[in-house]
């Protein structure tokens, strides 16, 4: 649920830019990955968690990100050529 927040967010930055832009799925996928692995800081710095917990969180932000990142960019090139 923790990753559901930063989704929207991506979501809502990724129109913004489509709106604002010239070239949004280029700006989105540099700012996404730059964020993304930011966001790979809180989980590989929790000393009191056991590595292989945090290996896992963080293998969970990647998919999340990159998800998202996959899922944007398929769908604005799907509606670019239609």
């Amino acid at each position: 649920m923790a990753s559901f927040a930063p989704l929207v967010l991506g979501t809502l930055a990724f129109y913004l830019l489509a709106r604002f832009t010239q070239n949004p799925v280029r700006i989105f996928t540099v700012l996404a990955a730059v964020l993304g692995l930011l966001s790979l800081a809180g989980p590989l710095t929790m000393e009191t968690v056991p590595l292989g917990y945090r290996l896992v969180l963080g293998l969970m932000h990647v998919v999340a990100g990159g998800s998202l990142i996959w899922f944007l960019r398929k769908t604005a090139t799907t509606h670019a050529t239609a």
